[in-house]
């Protein structure tokens, strides 16, 4: 394998990694705004 080959392949994977990370962050963000907004509409009931 060149050094080319080898940085196509980590690059590749940088940015599927950078993806997965980017769906989960947004899911774990989506869920704790769901909680915040349902603590802020519990307090002023």
């Amino acid at each position: 394998m060149t050094v080319g080959q080898i940085m196509v392949i980590c690059g590749s994977c940088l940015v599927v990694a950078a993806a997965l990370l980017g769906v989960f962050g947004s899911i774990l963000l989506h869920k704790r705004k769901k909680a915040v907004l349902l603590e802020i509409e519990h307090e002023y009931r």
